[in-house]
């Protein structure tokens, strides 16, 4: 339920190693980031997950 980013100052070429500028973290990853741009469309969500028992899963439940 996390996306992780990094940002680079190009996007790498084939086979290209960048070292990035800066990494965060903020709420989101693929199943959520799509409920959201569904639910901005206009469609009905619900969404069902499961939080793991590690760093992310402890994250969210304080959130």
């Amino acid at each position: 339920m996390y996306d992780l980013v990094a940002t680079a100052p190009h996007q790498p070429n084939t086979g290209e190693i960048l070292i990035g500028n800066s990494f965060g973290m903020c709420l989101g990853g693929k199943g959520a980031n799509q409920a959201i741009a569904a639910s901005r469309a206009g469609a009905k969500i619900n969404m069902v997950g499961s939080l793991g028992e590690d760093v992310f899963g402890d994250q969210l439940l304080a959130k």
